[in-house]
């Protein structure tokens, strides 16, 4: 299993756009900018562990490279609570879109688990 997604496609007012990292979007991702996504495999998402994190989010249906896995994409959540999300589901890293670009953020362990 890799280290984390190496793309994501969002569906953004029903169209696809394509997140990678260190790279322009592909699609249109006006409805992005300035916005922040935290893009999950939902395999991975237990909803006990996501539940506090997503209360009342915004979240968008997505997939994840590799292996076209079903995905969600959460709308403005900081980085470090993008962070937690990932901790708390015991992800590696998660795709995380800053609002200009996408990178791979690392959810380490928590030392005291």
């Amino acid at each position: 299993m890799p280290p984390g997604p190496t793309r994501a496609t969002v569906l953004i007012d029903g169209a696809p756009v394509t997140i990678l990292p260190r790279r322009a979007p592909v699609g249109n991702s006006g409805p992005i900018r300035g916005r922040t996504l935290a893009i999950v495999p939902a395999a991975e998402a237990d909803g006990r562990a996501a539940s506090g994190t997503l209360a009342g989010r915004s979240v968008l249906a997505a997939t994840v490279e590799p292996g076209a896995r079903p995905a969600f994409a959460v709308l403005d959540l900081g980085e470090g609570e993008a962070t937690e999300l990932g901790r708390a589901l015991r992800l590696a890293a998660i795709l995380y879109w800053d609002g200009r670009r996408a990178h791979l953020l690392p959810c380490p362990a928590d030392p005291a688990t």
